[in-house]
């Protein structure tokens, strides 16, 4: 008897014993719970609000940029016309040809992009035609753009040379010929991304992509980072450079030659100070494409809209520097 009542002792107390120890755990994983749910919901109200600033950010930006783009490119065209100086001075030629092809660059590029990212009104996923243009028309004038920005630098050395020889070859003639030599073979490089570039169905959603996985990544690597950063980049600062030592070392020059010298320095001090950093922040947002990580996808694609939009300023800055003369 005493036996079986110290037995029903020792059940009871174990019971407890267990009683307690679920309670207790059941507490500590109520706990961790709502710590882990208070802390996905930090986050998501932090994206959120990311994501609304970014909105706002390439709305008010964008708009500044859109109409200070039209309004440059259009000024810097009336200017130089009016002046005449595009019949006997190269360098005023090219920057004709790059104000014609930076109001496509602005009106296609910036302006459909604030209709897409402001109200989503993205006419690339609905015309099959447009989804094929557009990136190849903005991809093609930019470069033709760049190429005149790169012609600009070195005719403003060859005009400021000592050697005539070397001034001989910035005249008129010979930036015909390269201007529309440079518009031809960026037509003809981006003709396959036309061929390439197709509306394509993704879980019952069309979005204009490239459906040539080898051609995207030479677009996004080579064109991008190659022909859009480091030869322009590269050419500029050299013969920015250059053509300071020439500046500094004669003073017998005309005012016009003088006048475009101080143009090209100003847009190669630019590229220097802004499109430098820039492209860092282009080739990490590339390096970085395939980050899985929600939150972090998040915050990086809010920097990356935010860079854009920045990007874009920097862009006119370097495009436009003819208003503020």
């Amino acid at each position: 008897m005493s036996s079986n009542l110290t037995d029903t002792v020792a059940i009871l107390q174990l019971q407890l014993i267990s009683q307690r120890l679920n309670l207790t755990v059941g507490f500590i994983l109520l706990i961790s719970g709502k710590e882990i749910m208070s802390s996905n919901l930090t986050d998501t109200v932090a994206i959120l609000q990311l994501q609304l600033i970014s909105q706002r950010l390439n709305l008010t930006i964008g708009f500044i940029l859109l109409i200070s783009g039209i309004v440059g490119n259009l000024l810097n065209i009336f200017v130089f016309l009016n002046s005449g100086n595009y019949k006997n001075n190269a360098c005023s030629l090219y920057v004709i040809v790059r104000s014609f092809f930076d109001l496509i660059v602005v009106g296609f590029g910036l302006g459909t992009r604030i209709l897409s990212y402001n109200f989503q009104i993205d006419l690339t996923n609905i015309s099959r035609i447009w989804c094929k243009l557009r990136v190849a028309l903005i991809y093609a004038t930019c470069l033709v753009s760049l190429t005149c920005i790169c012609l600009q630098s070195i005719d403003a050395y060859l005009s400021s040379s000592r050697h005539v020889a070397y001034r001989r070859m910035s005249n008129v003639r010979i930036a015909r010929y390269l201007i529309a030599g440079s518009i031809c073979i960026w037509i003809l490089h981006e003709v396959p991304y036309v061929y390439f570039q197709d509306l394509v169905d993704v879980a019952g959603i069309l979005i204009c992509l490239s459906t040539n996985a080898n051609y995207a990544w030479y677009h996004n690597y080579f064109v991008i980072i190659g022909l859009w950063t480091i030869i322009p980049i590269t050419i500029i600062i050299v013969f920015g450079f250059l053509s300071y030592i020439h500046l500094r070392e004669r003073h017998a020059l005309l005012d016009l030659t003088r006048q475009t010298i101080n143009m090209t320095l100003f847009q190669s001090a630019s590229v220097f100070i802004f499109q430098v950093p820039s492209e860092i922040a282009v080739a990490y947002f590339l390096a970085t494409a395939n980050v899985n990580s929600l939150p972090l996808h998040q915050k990086r694609h809010f920097n990356e809209n935010a860079w854009k939009v920045r990007k874009t300023q920097i862009f006119q800055d370097l495009l436009y520097p003819n208003i503020f003369i």
